[in-house]
């Protein structure tokens, strides 16, 4: 009941902070842009709009990782000013436990996370509807599209979860976004290294977590065809290898590293001072 109160209080707030609806309408603008260029370029190249549903998932899905950094800056707006404002510390004083304080904070992952994620939905099927011409069709949503739409999700909350240690940890805005964007930075340079070494580093290398998030956004993950396509396109560009574990695999690892970023935001933020 008092993790209700708490969630309701969080929600009030995060809707009257500028920066949310910055944020929104920021990550809003930019797929509206994306997906009128896409537009546009299928109407050059074959005289036709944006493909219909269910073959225009693929595209949509494909552009999770966009609401999934969206969401990781958004909480780390959200959850670091709690500190510099010094919030965080008088919530405290005033009877909330270091527990309860993370727990309202962590509710903004999955809110947060999943909320953008549903804005790239409504856009990318804002444009394929058109495409659809009033052709019926079996489904709108295939058995790998419904697979594709979970491992999206499963993107943006691990891309927010490392947004929300981030802020927990750093407990500033401004030095949290910094560190962030070096992360990712860091990890993807290490995993071009280690998968160009072979061998044992190979796997280490495509089993990084911001590799391992990214991975189950894209549809070359879920199908052949699709990795047949990315691995050209990855050999025609560098010499490189692309790895692709099983899905199984891939999301166990990915739900492993939300456990242990959240355990370790914790365990660093109930030794800390606020």
């Amino acid at each position: 009941m008092r993790l209700a109160v708490l969630v309701r209080s969080e929600s009030i707030k995060t809707f009257r902070r500028p920066a949310f609806a910055v944020t929104v309408a920021a990550l809003a603008a930019l797929l509206l842009l994306v997906f009128g260029a896409m537009h546009v370029r299928s109407v050059i190249g074959s005289g036709g709009g944006s493909p219909g549903l269910p073959n225009a998932w693929a595209n949509i899905l494909d552009l999770a990782d966009l609401p999934g950094v969206f969401a990781a800056i958004l909480i780390i707006l959200l959850v670091a000013s709690e500190f510099s404002w010094r919030t965080a510390r008088q919530n405290v004083i005033d009877g909330l436990t270091k527990g309860e304080f993370f727990a309202a904070k962590l509710c903004l992952v999955p809110a947060v996370g999943i909320g953008l994620y549903l804005a790239l939905v409504a856009i990318g099927v804002m444009f394929a509807l058109p495409g659809m011409g009033g052709h019926h069709v079996n489904a709108l949503v295939r058995p790998i599209d419904a697979v594709h739409m979970g491992g999206a999700a499963l993107e943006c909350l691990g891309m927010a979860t490392i947004g929300f240690f981030c802020g927990m940890v750093i407990q500033s805005p401004g030095p949290a976004t910094g560190v962030f964007f070096l992360y990712v930075v860091v990890d993807q340079l290490l995993e071009a290294v280690l998968q160009g070494a072979g061998g044992a580093a190979r796997t280490v290398g495509a089993s990084l977590p911001w590799g391992t998030f990214t991975r189950l956004g894209k549809r070359a993950q879920y199908d052949p065809g699709a990795l047949a396509q990315a691995v050209g396109h990855a050999e025609s560009a560098r010499p490189a290898h692309v790895t692709m574990s099983s899905t199984t695999e891939v999301v166990a690892l990915a739900a492993l590293y939300i456990v242990a970023i959240v355990s370790l935001s914790y365990l660093i933020f109930r030794k800390r001072d606020l």
